[in-house]
């Protein structure tokens, strides 16, 4: 991935990602498989922490899913170490309340995301402060 591609992931915060889908928080659920790995292989978070050079808190909030954002290069550090391939392997992400991505300003036509449009009766940012 691009320097830049990864810069703009690290960037995003979990609000980012839930506006631009046009969810709420609450609808999204991530849950780690980190510690069943971690048995299946007769690792401790510990021993992940100091093979992976990351915190062990670190780890540990990512078996419990407390940490509020999630850094991209830990992810990666953590599927490296593990010998993980695929994301899904660690996570599991599952969208409670599907709702369309984005819908189309009603007055100017522009592309606003579906929670913008929800908030703003239907018109962008642009339009609603017109009115």
């Amino acid at each position: 991935m691009k320097k830049n591609a990864t810069e703009f992931l690290h960037k995003l915060t979990n609000e980012d990602v839930t506006n631009m889908i046009g969810a709420n928080a609450e609808d999204i659920q991530i849950i780690s498989h980190l510690n069943e790995i971690l048995e299946s292989k007769g690792m401790t978070q510990k021993e992940l922490a100091l093979r992976s050079g990351l915190r062990h808190a670190t780890i540990n909030e990512f078996v419990n899913m407390t940490k509020k954002n999630i850094n991209i290069g830990h992810v990666i550090q953590i599927m490296l170490t593990l010998g993980l391939k695929e994301l899904s392997e660690l996570f599991e992400i599952k969208v409670e309340k599907q709702v369309p991505a984005f819908k189309f300003c009603s007055d100017c036509g522009v592309k606003i995301t579906y929670k913008q449009y929800l908030n703003a009766g239907g018109v962008c940012e642009s339009c609603k402060s017109k009115y």
